[in-house]
Order: structure tokens, then sequence, then C-alpha cells
């Protein structure tokens, strides 16, 4: 086989060259145990075994942390069966150690867990109303609803696995954001009585005019129509018929303001 194919493949199974190594240093480690006479010869005195065997046992849990008798026994039969005979005590112990220190170290369910994702569903209720200060229904603003900070790091799943699920199904999409904005100018152009134009719109709102043109497009709205009716704001986001999550209009999938969208615009003014 050629070798940029065999690095391929490895690259496919390890990931990367530290993994690989790790997994040599397993492989040799348990290759050994269950041979241990090819180190240890049969002359050798009981206390020199004795110490030869619990070396080994101790770089095997080591290497594989939470391990217990039923992984001795297949990887390294000899030296658990000869330390179950003449040591046993010190290898059951062993055993229970690494076993309740690999429990130990992961994080348990905090007991406010269900609490805090009840809190957060009938918070971010009161989050997505259309108002005049409207925020986005984001991990950071939903996160200040609970009564205590609660950290944002990866153990948060397991510690917190309503109240996470919660933040992933409650997380609002940013055209989602956009189209509440939205719905709340035309509400105050309506309420004012000013023109539904474009001048109304940059008055009232930081909604890009890119965006609001394409919301309109989409939804095929009339604006005078729409003001000389009145708006009812929330039964019109309803009547829309989009979900929290909403990716927004087909090919407006690009940036619409801060830092990418002036390198965007940069990119394009460059000669050809």
């Amino acid at each position: 086989m050629p070798l940029a194919r065999h690095l391929l493949i490895s690259l496919h199974l390890f990931g990367c060259a530290e993994k690989f190594e790790k997994c040599l240093a397993e492989e040799s480690l348990l290759a050994s145990s269950a041979n241990p006479t090819v180190r240890l010869k049969e002359k050798t005195l009981p206390e020199h075994k004795k110490k030869a065997y619990r070396e080994k046992i101790s770089m095997l849990l080591e290497v594989k942390p939470g391990i217990g008798m039923d992984y001795l026994w297949v990887s390294a039969y000899q030296v658990t069966r000869w330390l179950n005979e003449n040591d046993k005590d010190w290898l059951l112990s062993k055993i229970t150690g690494n076993v309740m220190q690999k429990s130990s170290a992961e994080p348990a369910v905090n007991d406010e867990d269900e609490k805090y994702a009840t809190i957060l569903i009938e918070g971010v209720e009161n989050l997505y109303r259309i108002t005049q200060k409207q925020v986005r229904v984001n991990i950071s603003n939903m996160l200040a609803l609970l009564p205590r900070k609660v950290s944002r790091q990866r153990a948060t799943r397991k510690s917190f696995p309503l109240l996470s699920a919660q933040l992933e199904l409650q997380f609002e999409s940013l055209w989602h954001f956009r189209l509440r904005r939205f719905i709340w100018t035309m509400s105050e152009i309506a309420r004012l009585k000013l023109p539904p134009n474009n001048s109304s719109l940059r008055l009232l709102t930081t909604v890009p005019h890119v965006a609001c043109q394409a919301l309109i497009n989409h939804f095929e709205w009339n604006l005078d129509s729409m003001v000389k009716d009145g708006i009812k704001v929330e039964v019109m986001l309803r009547n829309t018929g989009v979900s929290r999550q909403w990716e927004g209009p087909l090919g407006y999938d690009i940036p619409m303001g801060g830092n990418a969208y002036m390198e965007m615009i940069a990119s394009n003014s460059k000669p050809q």
C-alpha cells in the first residue's frame, strides 16, 4: 500500500499524531501485560514479581481510567490472576479507588436544573414580546433570567442538562429578531401617522435597509394597506408562520453590518 494511503488512513483513524502515539503506547502496555513472562522470568522472587505486577496494573489504570476487574481479566490475565491470588487486597483497593476517582470527576446534575429550566421557559416569553426595547433571545440574555450566574462552559451541559436543552430550543435566529424589530417599527409608523417609506424606516429602526426590503418582499407586504388597517404586532408576527429559528429569506445570508460587512464591501470594491 502506498505511503500516502497509510497516512490518510492513520489521519482518519486517529486524528492527530499525539493520539496515534498514545494508542501505540496503550497497545504496547496491553501486549506486555498479556504475556508478562517476556519480561519477568519464572525465577523472579515473589516480592520483585509483586512490585513489577503492581506497576503494570497501576500503569494500565493510569492509561485507561475507570476500568474494572472485567477489563483486567481480559487484557492482563496472568498479571491479574497472580495479584488476585497473592495480593488481592491491594488489587481490589486499587480498582475501587480508580472507579471512584472516575465517577467523582464527572459533574453531577445540579439540584437546581429543573427549577432553572422552568424559569427560563417562562422568562423567554417576555423576551419574545414585541416592544420598543427588544433584545435578541440569545444565550447571554437567557442566562440573565436566572437567579444566579450559570457558567457557559461545556460542564453546563452535564450539570444542567434540562437547562442546556432549553437554551438550544429557545435560541432566536438573527432574522427572527430582525422581523420582530421591523414589525414594531411598522406599528410605530402607524401610531405616529408617518408615511410608510424608507425615510420613516430609517428614522425609527436600525434594522439594515437591505433586511427591511428583504422582509417586505418575502412576505409580500403592502405597507400602505398595513398602516391603514392598523397593526396588532403579536398577531402579525404569528401570521408570518415562521419559527423563532427562521433563517431568513433565501439569498440573504450575507453580512449586513459590523466588520464582516465592511470586509465584504471592501472586497467587492476592489478592481477586477
